[in-house]
């Protein structure tokens, strides 16, 4: 059974949905046993362990209790925070599950912070960083602006869009490749897995991070090719990893900006979770500028959550949200807003591809 929820691809869809809502239902059931005031107040608390997740992963909490134990004194020493301070940060966290503490005052992993861990395999430590960094606190806390005036409040607060500024900060915007790495490793099994991605011989990863997504497909499928397109910094990180999984000889890396150019001649394009960091119109310009230079029989694959507000799955609103208010006008999209902008690139909708995770592949052919 570990091994099923360790590899969701293993399992169909409709199982996956039915735990999730499961689990979902578990939660309602317990939230009816109290005062609906404690339930939404449990809600409201969430700001307060996000950031307190924020520091934990920042200071690397879980890789510093792994091995037996750590004190609140010993981690103050080891971490250069005030002892009594630390503690009440991590009560918070120990209150919910996330870490476990002992009679003598020792702080060790729970299962839940096993997944805070530096070298846990499906690691969220720098996700769990980067959601918390004031950075994006700050841009959430502008979520009402937003919803009054639709105006791009990330761009208004800091006079930059998100992306100007990882490019201008770049241990931010490391910060955020290697968070969003690391929930594509997530969801990269599922994605290889789900695909015939074996039909093709070059395969383009645009804004592909490190090569998580396209270092899962090549070690699965031992025909194709892969390109990785991203910028420069961002492509540092993708030799050793590359490396590591075995597949850097078969990886060309190709720096570059998508709103100018993409490599020419693939048979396939990876989006994955770009085109919802965008407007239609710079979407449908990422779009065009594939459609240009794919193969007459080649493909886009847009592998992104897709959003239903009559029916609304988890994480897909929370995902919408967040584009609200770090993007310019980004956003979760339904399969015909997908279609809609497929169009206006000169490309059509050939299918949907359902994962066993609420992540789907839209595939677009040329017209």
């Amino acid at each position: 059974m570990m091994n099923l929820v360790r590899r969701p691809e293993a399992l169909p869809r409709p199982i996956v949905r039915a735990v999730l809502r499961a689990r979902a239902r578990l939660l309602q059931l317990a939230d009816a046993i109290v005062p609906p005031q404690a339930a939404l107040l449990d809600e409201l608390a969430g700001i307060g362990r996000t950031v307190a997740l924020h520091i934990a992963a920042k200071h690397r909490i879980a890789d510093l209790v792994n091995d037996g134990g750590k004190t609140r004194d010993e981690l103050a020493t080891l971490t250069g925070l005030r002892a009594e301070l630390l503690e009440r940060v991590l009560s918070a966290l120990v209150v919910v599950g996330i870490f476990a503490v002992d009679e003598r005052g020792r702080y060790r992993n729970s299962r839940t912070s096993e997944a805070l861990r530096s070298d846990a395999e499906g690691s969220l430590r720098a996700m769990a960083e980067y959601f918390g960094d004031k950075l994006n606190v700050a841009a959430w806390a502008e979520l009402e602006n937003a919803v009054a005036t639709g105006e791009a409040v990330f761009d208004k607060k800091y006079g930059c869009t998100v992306w100007e500024h990882f490019s201008k900060n770049e241990e931010k915007g490391k910060l955020f490749a290697q968070a969003m790495s690391e929930l594509t490793s997530i969801d990269a099994p599922t994605l290889a897995h789900g695909y015939a991605w074996g039909q093709f011989e070059r395969i383009c990863d645009v804004a592909g991070g490190r090569g998580t997504l396209l270092a899962e497909i090549l070690t699965r499928h031992s025909r194709p090719r892969g390109v990785l397109f991203d910028a420069d910094y961002v492509l540092e990180a993708a030799v050793p990893y590359l490396a590591k999984r075995g597949v850097g000889a078969r990886v060309e890396r190709v720096p570059g900006s998508f709103f100018d150019r993409v490599p020419e001649g693939c048979d396939a394009y990876i989006l994955k979770d770009v085109l919802h960091d965008w407007d239609d119109e710079r979407g449908v310009r990422i779009l065009s500028n594939i459609r240009k230079v794919m193969r007459p029989n080649g493909r886009v694959l847009v592998c992104e959550l897709p959003i239903d507000h009559r029916h609304p799955e988890y994480p897909a609103p929370i995902s919408d949200l967040q584009m609200l208010v770090v993007t310019s006008g980004g956003r979760q999209r339904s399969t015909e807003q997908f279609a809609a902008m497929f169009r206006r690139a000169d490309l059509e909708l050939a299918r949907v591809h359902d994962l066993a995770l609420p992540m789907s592949i839209f595939e677009a052919k040329p017209t």
